[in-house]
């Protein structure tokens, strides 16, 4: 490092002790352009942007520098920095560039692996996270922090077997460990064995004394499963209005908002109407159907791209764990943290529509201004065939949920036949909804919903999504 350089960082670290933090940028973007490796200005500088919160300015200048420089003094240290950037902006694209080179520089660092296969899982490129998964185990055998990785990559395939397989190895071995018992658990809890999954978390907290991840994972399986819940549902079950309206009142500070409004959902309007001021909080109509496209040749130069897009996603599989699709194939996420121009394109044209139909209703506007509100639209790809369905469920995770469709087949487009439609359920009628190419429908995510059984063997293909 030149004395120039050496100055010039020594005055950036004392701007930004005194608090200059402009001034301390200028000096720290002044030394890396002089310097031609990656110094500890250049690390500086990034560290500043971090301390910042301006997360993406980071891994742009990272990405900028590592094509520059010559990376003889490249500080490791900096991966944190990279790593925590990438958890904090939706740029999965620009993430996974950093990563890439980071693991190629260390490809025997055990963090920086997990890491690294974790941003390719959020962003689909579930083999490649897979393959740099098994090639770092090769150098670091038998480490959990990497099995359970990969336990978690095999599970996003559909290979479900095979990554039990490895949370059993794990408990064999690290059995002592939080972190392989905590991920085992949750795996069991995705596939309905939440009596296996409760035993591995209390064994957490044995571990780990009221560990807030085990403690919340514990109150969701109880909640499910709860006996109020459990007591409503079989109430409703037998229209035992009175008892369902004794529980309600009773236990209403008990039980999350979405529970509680499904159960609302489910009663008759009078009932229901006595309990809460209906009209009031959900104006009619308790959905809203939107054609996302102004016209036929929007609507087809789009629609093949998303078509195309989805049907080549990794994580496309059949009945995925966990899920309400039956006979048909569900893919991960699609929205969040995508660099693709058309699903980029497409949450832009969501987003104000499901703000407006937020704002029209006022339990809505509530549960966003009480619920841990993120602000997150999220989706994921719905390929159904011949037999393919989704069963009744609900979205307690969401405050509004949606549809929006890509490709029908011949059934789901004629009115006079059933297969295939939206089945939206409330305490007003049961809505039964044709699909169209392009339609958008918007509803609260507390409002149980299913598909309709396919009785033809063509493709019906819609993206759902989750706004919370």
């Amino acid at each position: 490092m030149s004395s120039d350089v050496f100055e010039l960082n020594k005055k950036g670290v004392d701007a930004a002790m005194r608090g200059s933090m402009q001034k301390a940028e200028e000096l720290f973007k002044e030394a890396t352009r002089l310097d031609n490796e990656f110094s500890e200005a250049a690390f500086n500088l990034i560290k500043l942007l971090h301390i910042q919160h301006r997360h993406h300015e980071a891994i742009v200048t990272f990405n900028h520098i590592i094509r520059t420089k010559a990376l003889r003094q490249f500080p490791f240290a900096i991966s944190n920095i990279v790593g925590d950037c990438a958890s904090n902006i939706r740029d999965i694209s620009a993430a996974c560039e950093c990563f890439e080179f980071l693991h190629k520089h260390c490809p025997n660092h055990i963090e920086l692996a997990c890491r690294f296969s974790s941003i390719l899982i959020n962003s689909g490129q579930l083999v490649k996270a897979k393959l740099i998964l098994e090639q770092s185990c090769l150098l670091n055998s038998n480490d959990p922090s990497l099995l359970t990785q990969l336990a978690i990559t095999e599970s996003e395939l559909g290979n479900y077997q095979r990554a039990e397989d490895i949370h059993k190895n794990l408990i064999k071995t690290h059995g002592h460990h939080f972190l392989s018992n905590y991920n085992y658990a949750l795996f069991l809890s995705m596939l309905g064995r939440d009596e296996e999954s409760l035993q591995l978390l209390n064994k957490c907290l044995n571990i780990v004394p009221n560990a807030p991840e085990a403690v919340t994972e514990i109150q969701r399986i109880n909640q499910k499963s709860s006996s109020i819940l459990s007591n409503l549902y079989h109430n409703v079950e037998s229209c035992s209005w009175l008892k369902v309206t004794k529980l309600l009142f009773e236990y209403k500070h008990l039980i999350e908002p979405i529970y509680y409004w499904s159960v609302i959902s489910d009663l008759p309007l009078d009932i229901a109407s006595s309990i809460e001021d209906i009209n009031s909080v959900m104006p009619l109509p308790h959905f809203e159907r939107f054609n996302l496209y102004a016209s036929v040749a929007e609507r087809n130069k789009y629609l093949p791209e998303i078509e195309r897009y989805i049907k080549n996603q990794e994580s496309l599989i059949c009945d995925r764990a966990g899920k309400p699709t039956r006979f048909g194939m569900q893919s991960h996420e699609l929205l969040l943290g995508t660099n693709d121009e058309n699903m980029i394109n497409l949450t832009n044209r969501l987003s104000p529509l499901i703000s407006k139909f937020v704002g029209s209703r006022p339990l809505l506007v509530e549960m966003c201004n009480t619920k841990n509100f993120k602000n997150k639209l999220s989706g994921w790809g719905v390929l159904l065939n011949k037999g393919g369905y989704q069963k009744r469920h609900i979205h307690p995770e969401a405050i509004v949920s949606g549809v929006i469709y890509i490709k029908l087949s011949h059934e789901c487009l004629n009115e006079t036949l059933n297969g295939g439609n939206l089945l939206l359920h409330s305490f007003h009628n049961d809505v039964m909804i044709t699909p169209e190419e392009g339609l958008v429908v918007l509803f609260p995510s507390h409002l149980g919903h299913e598909t309709i059984p396919l009785t033809t063997s063509s493709n019906r293909i819609c993206i759902a999504f989750n706004y919370s």
